[in-house]
């Protein structure tokens, strides 16, 4: 590109470099061929000046407009009748949508529900305003303030958009299928569709040829192509003088005589492909150039005047040449393949214009042939021609299209295109249009139009819509409505809509509303009868809003006065704030028991004076002040001893007069009068008062009563009568019934229409017994008032009995047949069905003459299915006399005659058929009555009544086809029907079934017209749907003529229903139900689907959990709640109730512990890590430097560890919050993968091979960054609980980043850069060394750097090594490194590998195709083998997990213990539980008496060479154990066996099995801790003492001198103390010897007494051998000494070599060095 820019450069400096050292004269502009040029200037003064002239054109026709071509546009946009979501918000203006809109899909039931819930909401604000406005007409109160104003600001929004077919000040218009117009509104809800559109349109097509629709034939290849071109200038331009008389400072005027001469000329020219960009450097170079040297011909010619044109004039100064411009490139011959930087043949157009009408276009052929021009390689030129073309030349129908936006006097320049639409009330044909902008010819070569084969004619070209075509758009409204057109779609380019259409329009004014008391602020208008405009446009009306209510003052306040409403919730416009007094002893104020204010102007003026509320006074019962009923009323009032207080009635009794006693419409026959406020008598008017009257002048009660009902339902064809009531069918009454049958539709609701097997439409006969819930509505009642015509209220339908039929045709000779009447839906075809179906009733009902109908067969009802053609020509005698008259033929009728099945009887074919033939031949006129067509139903006889659907001469009378059962194979076992049929055990048959017929068994099936009910086969569940027609939970499907059945696509899904009424936790479990969850909120209160989660929550979730651990004692001794689990999730169960356990779980006091990534939400995962953890990795401390296996190679690197970071607060992230979830303690990193990476935008440096550098600090924070981004971003990954990733080593990359810009490679690949410029030599670079990816059709596509990004000659990529961290435990079986990386090529392949900033330049590039080629590799953690672990000296143990885990996906069987990843830690830790390290130094806490040992990259353990620590037994601080309270409230060592292991019992640390005892002395004892010797805290190890001292130190232990005693730690982990009960005591000290010694005195006696007694039988033993045989002494004696002597020597040879087992158990320096160096190299193994 910097090349290209250079060659435009250096044109333009030879272009322009010339001087110019000439003097323009005045001020005038100097045009071509301008007189005032030859007159004051001479023959070379004069070739400089149109020299410069030339050179200011060109440049300024280097900033040139491009014309582009409109491409097809597809997919075609649907059309909706739904709202967008800125209708939604103009809809209802005075609620906040946002919500409703996130968690709501915009459907019709939708967006009726809200229309219903803010018309009852205004329903109910009106009919309070109302109340509330007489009340305040009746009830005077204080005047309000007038000194305070507040004003409330109305913010009015204009809506200014553009629009593509009308005003800028209305709406976006979408064009259906169109891409043209912007902004439009789109809505992926289909429920309101228009699908006239469809069916409007006939494309019929023939392959390769125009249909009689004119649809577009595809150009042939010697017209022009459709490319983009420059839009030439029609001015003419001179020079005239700039801010010196210069010509060299010479500026353009465009004041010149428009061009005259205007031709264009075509040059084949060999020039870089590169120039087909229009927009490109090189095309305006190329431009440049080639207009110069066509200029310099031209002027040479001019110069020299030796060219003579056509007229007989000098090619001269004179002519006035207006210059050369280069319009359009483009290529010879299409689909030929080229190479980038290679040159081409490629054709270029010109445009050519001269000042001079007398030149023609040879004349500028003559001279271009007489010269020459260089550096232009030309191979060829085409005669020069029109440039434009006329539009007044182009013949087009204009009965059918109208011209767009043209004039029909105008010109079109070659290359560009004219527009039609068709007629007001026709549609264009999509075929026509694919670019949806109208019906288009192109101006082609030489000026001619381009003119299609065939023009779009009236019938498939422009079809016949019903359609609206005005939309108007805002400014065509009444200005004082204040609507404004929202953005609609369109159904073309015209902007017009179909009938049944709506387009929306707002009111422009915030809070404004319109006025018809709908409180909405959007009118729908909808397109009726070609026009979309009503009567009267509603007008909008701004509500003033009050939002600030003034509450009573504090004297008010403290009387009880307070405001009923909300104080946030603000008033409408009149509205009335209301408030009462809360106090029971003082109800009401001045102006009654309520207090109002009105909002007027959006202020509610607080009054001048609060009032008080005070006990109520009564009114003066005096019978002189109490009103007095006028005498005619009759009434007397009920004065009682207790006063009427205010608000309250005197109630007035008909006790006046005998036998008045009876108040018309008054059912307590009394009246009441107020005691008004202040003790008032209410003073009712003359006409208020009500008047007693005589209870026998009562309207006389009804002489007639409806029958008893016994039914739901009757129904036609019911004829039998009934035990239980006197109904009984008649035909009167079977004709009433069928007149509202006819319209109404109870299986369905509506009018089905299928096609058969040879794609004939019918209108399917459903087979369904209609009937009505009351047929005594015209009989009984009229006394009543209640005679009157069924509704479709009083419809209803009987299932009990089976409907059949039988399919009759009939030729009509009296009716003309009409291709319409194929339409069922057609207004024409619907009229005639129903005059046939009522006359056809009406001879079955009833009979013909002598003939008797089949009412008494359970007739119900005649449905005609279809209309055809018949075979009969009506007009065959008009056409004997002019053979050229179409033919005029009758009309065929399908009908079905239904009857009711009752008990299985019915009527057979041959019966009905011979009954059929009497009625009909009793006169072929079945009515006389004249209808739509002028004549009555006459029908042909003689018609063939042999069943052949290819003849027109065809009336059978047949069964319905049957329907094939092949579709129940598709049925979901969740579901059953009502021709299922069970065995004699229970169980189902298998469905088909056969049944018997005429004698013979076939298989079941139903006929056209029938029905399936499908319902849950469980009877506790239900359809789970939002489809009104499956609320019943049955779905039925239909037999159709093409012998189908409507399945559905899919299948209705069966679901229990959980109660409304939620399980609620006791009060004692501190949990409630989650009613802000967001999946709860909207539906708290509803029914829950199976499988909907039911929350519950800690009451205090900030600091409470759920106790997930009973046996865990807080440091209060209460439960300890979990801190990361505040909720617990249930569901609605299958069977229709809640899983939730009779006992909820607890919650208690959360402990302090850090909230760490992989925990959290991605908004709280980038907060902390931007904000608090990014840079912890370069840490001392969390982060270590060690050496890798591959030293030389690698090098220093930096050890991941997976200790997570974190805060205490997630929600407010503080880097003096930070903490960590420590890997030792369990809370660390689970898993993750090593991911060997190359990044392309960053050139190696040596300094990123040393972790210690800045370079290395700086690119680690910006790759790990960026990475996160991306990771949290995902769904999947982040699903996965990711942490964080590591970026841990830089290596030197295997790519060179030079040729990462290069487009040329040695296979004819892809490249999604595109490099433009001067042709420079290929460089020829290997596919592997570049990076690529492969598209979805497997073509490799190689990827080049985008933006800014300078690098070296000879620079290399760099390799990273990361770690990414996740803390879900899954297994290669759930997730392996195979996933990872196809999610991570996924988001890669998002952004192209590639990370722009906002100045699109590159910030971050990582290679895709190395995955491909293995230079990237992604796998599993590295793992330090298990071996040292479990090789510890004796009497260590350690803490690591030692579950199996799969080692691989393809071997789920083969598994493995689990090994510790490179940089995790585990704790060794002695195995007693009263035993811990004597020496803890090595890591980071000195306090735990645990060695954590880090996982190393060399897979070796870090643990210590020098001083390995040994356990030794210690006891727990005395604090723990003083007495049995302490000691419950924790849990001690020997305890841990018991919470480790949750199948042992818990047992108490007193219980003989754990064995501590109670360090607390027994009271009588008189002992306490020496706090001087022992320290309560502080734990004791084995031998060592713990000290009491007496109470009292006058005292003595046991009467000793000393008061202490002291007691030691036991080599189990338990004090020596005595048990309970038995402690020594403190006493007087003694003078005499002290116990003991009397003690120890008298056991030396006895021991003494026993040693004198051994001695003295040693002694005779000893005598009596002295007397015995000697020779015994060498076995006795010298044997065993012997065999002593050599156990001895054999064990010392044992113990002389070090790797003995001898000098294993007792040398453990030898051990720990065998651990250490496990898997070294270099070690011997012994």
């Amino acid at each position: 590109m910097e090349r290209q820019r250079g060659f435009v450069l250096l044109i333009f400096g030879i272009l322009i470099g010339s001087t110019y050292e000439l003097d323009l004269e005045g001020t005038d502009c100097y045009c071509p061929g301008d007189p005032k040029l030859t007159g004051n200037y001479n023959q070379e003064e004069v070739v400089l000046i149109l020299k410069r002239m030339s050179e200011i054109r060109r440049t300024e026709r280097q900033n040139f407009e491009v014309y582009t071509p409109a491409l097809p546009v597809d997919p075609r946009p649907e059309r909706s009748n739904l709202p967008s979501e800125d209708v939604i918000n103009k809809m209802f203006p005075l609620d906040d949508m946002v919500d409703w809109i996130e968690k709501n899909s915009i459907t019709a039931e939708s967006v009726q529900g809200l229309k219903d819930t803010k018309q009852a909401d205004v329903t109910a604000r009106l009919a309070s305003k109302q109340y509330l406005k007489a009340y305040d007409a009746k009830f005077p109160k204080p005047p309000t303030t007038t000194t305070v104003t507040t004003t409330t600001t109305v913010i009015t929004t204009t809506t200014a958009a553009a629009t593509a077919v009308e005003s800028t000040d209305s709406g976006n218009v979408t064009v259906a299928n169109s891409t043209t117009a912007e902004n439009g509104t789109s809505t992926d809800e289909s429920a309101e569709t228009s699908t006239s559109e469809t069916a409007a349109v006939d494309n019929s097509t023939v392959e390769g040829e125009t249909t009689a629709g004119g649809s577009r034939k595809k150009r042939e290849a010697n017209k022009r192509p459709e490319i983009p071109m420059v839009l030439g200038r029609d001015q003419g331009m001179g020079i005239k003088q700039g801010n010196t008389s210069a010509l060299e400072d010479a500026v353009a005027c465009w004041g010149c005589q428009a061009p005259s001469l205007r031709v264009r000329k075509e040059f084949l020219v060999s020039a870089d492909p590169a120039i087909l960009d229009l927009s490109s450097d090189a095309f305006k170079a190329f431009k440049l150039l080639m207009e110069s040297k066509l200029d310099e011909l031209f002027e040479k010619a001019m110069e020299r005047g030796d060219i003579t044109g056509s007229n007989g004039r000098p090619f001269n100064f004179e002519v006035g040449y207006y210059g050369s411009e280069v319009v359009a490139v483009h290529e010879v011959a299409e689909g030929e393949s080229r190479r980038k930087r290679e040159a081409e043949a490629l054709m270029v157009e010109v445009d050519i214009s001269a000042k001079d009408g007398g030149l023609v276009a040879a004349d500028v052929d003559t001279v271009y042939d007489n010269g020459t021009m260089e550096n232009i390689s030309v191979a060829s030129t085409s005669p020069a021609n029109k440039r434009y073309c006329s539009v007044s030349d182009l013949d087009y129908p204009k009965t059918v299209l109208v011209l767009l936006g043209t004039e029909q006097a105008a010109t079109v320049e070659v290359g560009l295109k004219i527009h039609f639409s068709c007629l007001s009330g026709h549609l264009l044909n999509p075929e026509l249009d694919p670019e949806i902008n109208g019906f288009d010819v192109m101006c082609g070569l030489g000026g001619e139009w381009e003119v299609p084969e065939a023009w779009p004619n009236s019938t498939t070209g422009c079809v016949p819509t019903p359609m609206c075509s005005t939309v108007p758009d805002t400014e065509a409204l009444p200005t004082e409505t204040g609507l404004m057109r929202m953005d609609y779609t369109a159904v073309d380019h015209t902007g017009a809509v179909l009938d049944g259409d709506v387009v929306f329009y707002a009111c422009k004014e915030n809070n404004a509303v319109l006025q018809d008391g709908s409180g909405l602020g959007v009118y729908q208008a909808k397109c009726s009868e070609g026009t979309l405009s009503p009567e009267v446009w509603p007008a909008c009306v701004v509500m003033k809003i009050c939002s600030d209510i003034p509450q009573p003052d504090s004297e008010s306040a403290e009387s009880g006065l307070s405001l009923v409403s909300s104080p946030s919730e603000p008033l409408w416009q009149d509205e009335y704030a209301v408030y009462n007094c809360s106090t029971p002893e003082k109800p009401v104020t001045e102006t009654g028991n309520l207090y109002i204010l009105q909002c007027r102007d959006g202020v509610v003026t607080a009054p001048g004076r609060w009032p008080l509320c005070r006990e109520p006074a009564g009114c003066d019962m005096s019978p002189e002040k109490v009103p007095k009923a006028p005498a005619e009323t009759h009434l007397e009032p009920n004065i009682t001893e207790e006063a009427v207080k205010e608000m309250e009635e005197l109630i007035y009794h008909c006790t006046a007069t005998v036998n008045k006693t009876y108040i018309e419409n008054n059912t307590l026959n009394q009246f009441g009068v107020k005691c008004l406020p202040g003790g008032e008598w209410e003073q009712p008017g003359p006409g208020d008062w009500p008047v007693c009257d005589d209870p026998t002048t009562t309207t006389e009660p009804p002489t007639t009563t409806t029958p008893a009902m016994k039914r739901d339902c009757y129904c036609l064809g019911d004829i039998a009568p009934s035990d239980s009531e006197t109904w009984l069918m008649s035909t009167e009454r079977h004709q009433e019934i069928l007149k509202i049958c006819r319209k109404s539709y109870v299986t369905f609701s509506r009018m089905i229409t299928e096609v058969d097997e040879s794609n004939n439409r019918y209108l399917v006969p459903v087979k369904e017994q209609c009937g009505v819930k009351n047929p005594y509505v015209g009989e009984y009642g009229h006394l009543q008032g209640l005679n009157r015509s069924y509704t479709y209220d009083d419809v209803c339908a009987c299932t009990e009995a089976k409907v059949y039929g039988y399919w009759v045709t009939l030729e009509i000779t009296s009716q003309t047949f009409d291709p319409i009447f194929t339409r069922p839906t057609s207004s024409k075809t619907r009229i005639l069905r129903e005059h046939i179906e009522e006359v056809m009733d009406t001879i079955y009902v009833e009979g013909r003459e002598d003939v008797n109908g089949l009412f008494n067969k359970n007739y119900i009802r005649t449905r005609v299915m279809r209309f055809d053609m018949g075979n009969t020509i009506l007009n065959q005698e008009d056409i004997e006399i002019n053979p050229e008259l179409e033919p005029e033929r009758s009309t065929r009728v399908m009908m079905e005659v239904q009857f009711a099945s009752v008990d299985d009887n019915i009527i057979s074919m041959s019966d009905f058929n011979t009954t059929h033939y009497n009625l009909m031949s009793v006169n072929s006129t079945l009515s006389e009555q004249k209808f739509s067509s002028g004549v009555g139903i006459i029908l042909n006889l003689k018609c063939n009544p042999v069943s052949n659907p290819q003849s027109l001469d065809s009336c059978p009378v047949t069964e319905p086809p049957r329907c094939y059962n092949r579709d129940f194979e598709g049925v979901p076992p969740y579901l059953t029907h009502q021709y299922v049929r069970l065995y004699e055990n229970g169980t189902q048959m298998p469905f088909p079934f056969e049944v018997e017929e005429d004698g013979e068994k076939v298989e079941f099936s139903l006929g056209v017209g029938e029905t399936v009910d499908f319902i849950c086969n469980d009877p506790v569940k239900q359809f789970k749907t939002d489809d009104p027609e499956l609320l019943d939970n049955k779905l039925t499907v239909l037999c159709k003529p093409d012998r189908y059945y409507n399945v559905p696509s899919v299948w209705p899904v069966c679901k229990a229903k959980c109660p409304a009424e939620k399980p609620l936790p006791g009060n004692d479990t501190r949990m409630e139900i989650w009613t802000d969850h967001p999946m709860m909120k909207e539906k708290l209160y509803e029914e829950f689907w199976e499988d909907d989660p039911l929350f519950y929550r800690c009451i205090d979730p900030k600091n409470e959990g759920v106790v997930l651990q009973p046996n865990l004692v807080g440091e209060d001794g209460g439960e300890v709640g979990d801190r990361r689990v505040t909720s617990q999730e249930f569901k609605c169960s299958e069977k229709g109730f809640y899983n939730t356990p009779r006992k909820f779980r607890n919650c208690a006091p959360k402990p302090e512990v850090c909230e760490c990534l992989g925990d959290l939400t991605e908004e709280q995962s980038r907060n902390i890590l931007n904000l608090v953890c990014r840079n912890d990795s370069l840490g001392e401390g969390n982060y270590h430097v060690s050496w890798h296996a591959e030293k030389e190679e690698t090098g220093l690197l930096l050890l991941p560890n997976k200790t997570r970071c974190g805060v205490e607060k997630a929600d407010y992230p503080s880097v003096k919050e930070k903490c960590y979830c420590y890997d030792h303690d369990f809370q660390g990193v689970k898993t993750g993968f090593w991911h060997i990476m190359e990044v392309l935008s960053l050139p190696w440096h040596d300094d990123l091979f040393w972790p210690n550098t800045t370079l290395f600090k700086q690119n680690k924070i910006l790759l790990e960054r960026e990475l996160d981004d991306m990771y949290i971003s995902s769904k999947l990954l982040f699903g996965k609980r990711y942490v964080r990733s590591i970026v841990f080593k830089f290596k030197k990359g295997k790519f060179l980043l030079k040729h990462q810009t290069s487009t040329t490679t040695t296979t004819t690949t892809t490249s999604t850069t595109t490099l433009k410029g001067p042709v420079r030599q290929v460089r020829a670079v290997q596919d592997d060394e570049r990076d690529f990816f492969y598209d979805d059709n497997d073509n490799k596509v190689f990827v080049g750097k985008k933006g800014y990004w300078p690098y070296g000659e000879e620079e290399y990529s760099t390799v990273a090594w990361v770690e990414h961290q996740f803390m879900e435990d899954f297994t290669v079986m759930d997730f392996e490194s195979y996933d990872f990386e196809t999610e991570h090529m996924s988001l890669l392949n998002e952004r192209n590998g590639q990370w722009l900033d906002k100045t699109n330049n590159l910030t971050l590039w990582l290679s895709q195709g190395c995955y491909i080629s293995k230079k990237c590799l992604i796998t599993d953690f590295g793992r330090c083998p298990n071996t040292i672990l479990e090789s510890l000296p004796l009497g260590f143990t350690h803490e690591k997990p030692r579950k199996m885990v799969p080692v691989s996906r393809d071997s789920p069987d083969l598994k493995e213990e689990y090994k510790l990843p490179v940089g995790a830690e585990v704790n060794i830790k002695c195995s007693e539980h009263h035993q811990k390290i004597t020496s803890d130094k090595w890591d980071s806490n000195p306090n735990d008496k645990l060695l954590t040992v880090k996982c190393l990259p060399n897979f070796k353990y870090d643990i210590p060479t020098d001083g390995f620590p040994r356990c030794r037994s210690y006891c727990p601080a005395p604090r723990r154990l003083w007495n049995i309270t302490t000691m419950k409230s924790d849990t001690l060592p020997l305890q841990k066996i018991y919470t480790e292991d949750p199948s042992l019992t818990f047992r108490e640390a007193t219980h003989p099995e754990v064995g501590y005892r109670q360090l607390k002395p027994s009271s009588y004892a008189g002992l306490i801790l020496n706090e001087e010797k022992t320290d309560l805290d502080e734990e004791t190890w084995e031998g060592e003492k713990i000290y009491y001292v007496c109470i009292n130190s006058s005292l003595g232990v046991e009467q000793a001198e000393s008061p202490e005693i002291a007691f030691r730690c036991r080599d189990d982990g338990v004090y020596n103390v005595p048990e309970n009960n038995s402690w020594p005591e403190c006493d007087i000290k003694t003078t005499t010897a002290k116990p003991p010694i009397i003690d120890g005195v008298k056991i030396s006696l006895r021991e003494m007494d026993t040693d004198l007694d051994n001695v003295m039988l040693w002694k005779d033993y000893m005598t009596a051998q002295a007397k015995g045989n000697s020779k015994d002494l060498f076995w006795k004696v010298t044997v065993p000494f012997g065999i002593l002597i050599l156990v001895g020597l054999v064990i010392c040879l044992l113990f002389t070599r070090h790797d003995s087992l001898f000098c294993q158990v007792c040398n453990r320096d030898y051990e720990v060095k065998q651990m250490q160096n496990y898997g070294h190299k270099d070690y011997e193994y012994s």
